[in-house]
This record gives structure tokens, C-alpha cells and sequence, in this order.
């Protein structure tokens, strides 16, 4: 009983110091306005890439349902509408959209013309773009899919009409039952998680603007310990802590730093439930818990290697910068493995919907606590 009042005590103390320090409350504050402006930020019209649509015609039948499947069914797309082909051009040259797509008047005929005879050199639609790069090109692979179910019917209507059943009257109606008749229900793919009880519903309706939320937050738990870290060399180099015995040093920077990030992991984990990618508690928890000990145990090995801190305030820049790129943030890099071994968020991140991870960070504590142990026997000596 003695010994838990005593820690609580610590812990009081631990907390009472970090609150103190102005850079570790701004810490704290990034959460809850790094949530509020994604959240603010997925709620407006957005997309990779913006895609002006213009039609010659617009009673023309086809390239209007074409236009508002394109528009019900956006995804990553933004798309505006644009009411001449002169303003089309100029939206595009002004940077305020990265093309535009102008579908042509009667469209219908066009493409009638166009499954019929091959060699038809007459477009269906015109694309205007500043430049040619990769997202523009992944961007037409839209485009082909939003056209493919009339140019198929049509290319089934004209061979139905002209080849198979030439010279018989045959009635639109029965043509549409035929084609019909072969359609499949439901989706050709199936979305699914390594760990096959985890449910997907959540996750194929995420916003992709709030999808790299957890990782932003993540780097903020370990910029905590880290911070926390540089408080406690501070506090050494001013002699705040000479009067505790070197022997318990050891378990006092550990506190300090499990301290700032139990703070920050806690207002990570609110962040986390009312935007929405929150999973189970039983989960997050045991996630949370192990990436703090993780964190615990590299920050403490960085400031063995920087040992002042001048070097680990140098370090910061670079070891965020690297975390950001080579941990699934934004996405995942398969060419770095050994490095990504090294970062605390990287397991953190890949065990959200892989429990295999969850033993790799038992793993790293395990390994890290040792090696700190061993240096710290060896610098004694």
C-alpha cells in the first residue's frame, strides 16, 4: 500500500512538472485541433484532383447519365460542373480544376457509330488537360469505367442486330431483357482484414482525408516522449535532480516519460472515438499501452546515443521527417523494412488490423528494456 501511495505521489509530482512546461501543453492542444480540422476538412466538397464536366448538349440523354453517375459516385474525385466549353478551357488554365471533360453532342449516335465501325475516328468525349501525369491518367481509368456499360450494350446491340439476327425485327424491349439477363448481383470484390473477425463496414465508408488521423496522432504521442525526454536531460544539466541517487535515475527517466505520453496517449484515444476510426476498447488500450512502453524504451536509447541535448534536439527533425515517410501514415513502404523494425509507429500502426504485430511490440520492449540495461551496466563500469 505504502509503495502504490508513494508512486501516485511520484506520479503527482511527474505531472505537475510536465504541466509546467508551455512547448508540452501545445503538445496536448495539436490533438483535439489536428481532429477538428480534418474533421472541418472531411466535411467539405473535396478530392485528389478536381474534374470539370461540360457538355455540348445538355438534353443530350446519354452524357447527362453519364455526368450524374459520375457525380452520385465521386470517391477520391471532385468534380464541378462547367457550362460552356470556352469556360472549361479556361477553368483548366487558371489551375481551378486539373481537366475537363467535354462530352460531345449526341452521344448516343457517336457511339452507335463507333461500335459499328471500328475505324470511326469521330470522339466521344475531349479531354483537356495542363499537363499529363499520374494521378490524371489513373483518373481516366474512371472515366473508361463510367463509359463501359453503354459502349458493351451497344456493342451487343450491334452485333445482335447486324450480325447474329440480321434482316429480323427485333424490339429494344427484348434486347434490354437479353442483356439484362446475364447481369450479376453484388460486387466482383470482397474488402477483408488479415484478421478475419475484424469487421470492414467501418472502414470502406472512412473518408481517405481522415484516414492518415491515426498516424499524425500516433507521431504526436512519441514526439511527447521524446519532449519528455529532453525535460529530464535539461533538468540534469541544471542539477534539478542531483539529490536522487544514480541507481534510480534509470527508473525516473522511464516515469518522465511514460508520464507526458500516458497524457497524450489518453487524449490520442479520445480523439481517436469522436472522430470515428475508433475500434474496440479492449483494443486501442492494449495498443496504446504497448506503443507507450515501445516509445519508453526508444526514447530512452536515443538519449543514450545523442547523451546531450543540443544532439537530440538536432535528431528531432530528421526522426519525425523519418517516421512520417517510412511508417504508414499516408502509405506503406515494403523497401525499408529494416528501419521500419526500428520505429515504435510502425507497429503501432500495422497491428491496427494485424494481430501478428501486437507480439512483434511484446517483442521490441523486451529487447529494448535489455539493451538499455546492458548500456547502462556497461557506462556504470
Amino acid at each position: 500500500m505504502g509503495r502504490m501511495r508513494r508512486l501516485l505521489v511520484w506520479y503527482y509530482l511527474l505531472s505537475k512538472r510536465l504541466m509546467k512546461k508551455y512547448s508540452f501543453f501545445l503538445l496536448l492542444c495539436a490533438v483535439p485541433i489536428l481532429v477538428l480540422a480534418m474533421k472541418t476538412v472531411s466535411r467539405q466538397e473535396s478530392g485528389m484532383l478536381t474534374i470539370l464536366l461540360c457538355q455540348e448538349d445538355k438534353e443530350d440523354k446519354l452524357s447527362s447519365k453519364i455526368v450524374s453517375d459520375l457525380v452520385e459516385n465521386r470517391g477520391v474525385l471532385r468534380y464541378i460542373l462547367g457550362s460552356s466549353i470556352e469556360e472549361a478551357y479556361e477553368i483548366v488554365r487558371e489551375g481551378k480544376a486539373d481537366a475537363a471533360w467535354i462530352f460531345k453532342e449526341q452521344m448516343q449516335d457517336r457511339l452507335d457509330t463507333y461500335t459499328a465501325d471500328n475505324l470511326s475516328e469521330e470522339p466521344l468525349i475531349s479531354i483537356v488537360e495542363r499537363e499529363d501525369n499520374v494521378p490524371l491518367q489513373l483518373s481516366r481509368e474512371k472515366l473508361y469505367g463510367a463509359l463501359y456499360s453503354y459502349i458493351s450494350y451497344s456493342l451487343y446491340q450491334n452485333f445482335i442486330r447486324n450480325d447474329l439476327m440480321k434482316g429480323i425485327e427485333i424490339t429494344e424491349e427484348e434486347l434490354e431483357r437479353d442483356y439484362r439477363a446475364t447481369d450479376v448481383e453484388g460486387s466482383l470484390f470482397r474488402f477483408a482484414f488479415v484478421n478475419p473477425t475484424e469487421s470492414t463496414e467501418e472502414a470502406e465508408e472512412l473518408n481517405y482525408l481522415t484516414a492518415p488521423l491515426r498516424g499524425m496522432l500516433a507521431l504526436i504521442v512519441i514526439l511527447c516522449g521524446i519532449a519528455s525526454t529532453m525535460y529530464y536531460l535539461q533538468d540534469e544539466e541544471m542539477g534539478i535532480i542531483s539529490w536522487l541517487p544514480a541507481a534510480k535515475r534509470q527508473l525516473f527517466i522511464y516515469g518522465y516519460q511514460v508520464t507526458a505520453m500516458l497524457y497524450a496517449g489518453t487524449a490520442v484515444l479520445l480523439a481517436l472515438y469522436f472522430s470515428g476510426i475508433f475500434m474496440t476498447w479492449k483494443k486501442e488500450l492494449l495498443l496504446m499501452g504497448g506503443y507507450i512502453l515501445m516509445s519508453a524504451g526508444f526514447c530512452n536509447l536515443l538519449r543514450r546515443l545523442c547523451r546531450t541535448l543540443k544532439r537530440m534536439g538536432a535528431c528531432i527533425p530528421f526522426l519525425m521527417m523519418g517516421m512520417f515517410v517510412l511508417c504508414p501514415v499516408f502509405f506503406a513502404i515494403r523497401g525499408f523494412r529494416l528501419i521500419q523494425y526500428l520505429l515504435p509507429p510502425f507497429y503501432y500502426l500495422s497491428g491496427v488490423h494485424n494481430a501478428a504485430f501486437f507480439y512483434g511490440m511484446i517483442f521490441y520492449c523486451a529487447a529494448a528494456y535489455f539493451i538499455d540495461v546492458l548500456l547502462c551496466k556497461i557506462m556504470d563500469r
